[in-house]
């Protein structure tokens, strides 16, 4: 059997570390995205307005 290497330490990521770093600056879906930031889920009556803290 060959010489086995391991994996190279300052490999980059196949895969941005973020959705955000998928979507061009000019992309329509931020102008959606900042819009529904702005809508109050309380006044709008969504039963789940208010993401459960985190464990």
């Amino acid at each position: 059997m060959g010489y086995i290497k391991g994996e190279e330490r300052n490999q980059t990521f196949l895969f941005p570390e973020s959705f955000d770093e998928y979507i061009q600056e000019e992309n329509p879906v931020r102008i959606i995205d900042e819009y529904v930031e702005q809508l109050d889920m309380k006044e709008l009556r969504f039963q789940k307005a208010v993401c459960s803290p985190s464990i």
